[in-house]
Formats: C-alpha cells, sequence, structure tokens
C-alpha cells in the first residue's frame, strides 16, 4: 500500500507508467482517493520509482505471507526514511531518523529498546 499526498489516483498512475483499464501487465495496481492525496494498492509489491514522490511525499508499506515486510518515506524524489518494521532500529535514508517520534509512537523498539508490543498475531515481530 501506498499514500501520496496531493496527488489523484489517475496522476499517481501516470507516475509509475500504469495505465488505467490495461490488463497486459502481470502487476495488479489499484489506486483511490485518498484523504489529502491517492492511495495505490499493488499486489505484487513491485519496485515502485522514486519518481512518485516528485514534488510530494509518500510512504509506503510492504508485508505479505511469504515476503519481507519493508517501509520507504520518499520526499521529493528522495529516500528519507526506509526500514524493516520487524528491525526499525536498523534505518537507511537521507535523514533516516525523521520519523522517530512517531515511530516511538506506535511502539516500535528503537536502538536497542525493547519491544513494548506484546500481540503474537500473524505479521506482528516476535523474536
Amino acid at each position: 500500500m501506498t499514500f501520496v499526498r496531493g496527488l489523484s489516483p489517475e496522476e499517481a498512475l501516470h507516475r509509475i507508467g500504469v495505465t488505467p483499464g490495461d490488463i497486459s501487465r502481470e502487476v495488479g495496481i489499484a489506486a483511490y482517493v485518498g484523504d489529502g492525496g491517492a492511495v495505490l494498492i499493488d499486489y505484487h509489491g513491485e519496485p515502485l520509482p522514486e519518481a512518485l514522490s516528485r514534488g510530494t511525499e509518500m510512504a509506503r508499506v510492504i508485508t505479505g505471507v511469504t515476503m519481507d515486510e519493508y517501509f520507504v518515506y520518499s520526499v521529493d524524489g528522495v529516500v528519507v526514511t526506509e526500514f524493516e518494521p520487524c528491525f526499525p532500529g536498523d534505518r537507511n535514508g537521507s535523514d533516516p531518523d525523521r520519523l522517530l517520534l512517531h515511530m516511538r509512537e506506535l511502539g516500535m523498539p528503537l536502538d536497542g529498546e525493547a519491544d513494548s508490543r506484546t500481540s503474537t498475531a500473524p505479521g506482528t515481530c516476535r523474536a
């Protein structure tokens, strides 16, 4: 799932080279109007070009039963913060600490902090 601020679903699809209604690709992507922008849902976790965030910002979460989890936050075509949700202390990007306050509010273990989540539901990270 990808959230792009300030773009219509049509513009977001155009930026990644997708024509609405085109079923010739193996990858399925749906685009919806979201609060303040567009929400894209792609069904195969395909890489999206950073051009999607040019002039705006985007946040992307990839998760699934058979694939690694991944989060990326980009601004104006530059990856600002990226990490695997199970390993949020290991961040990369031009400003890997930009989202620390929000990550702490979510209870993510950071830089040696204990994991405050107690759930063992599928999709949660437990050692």
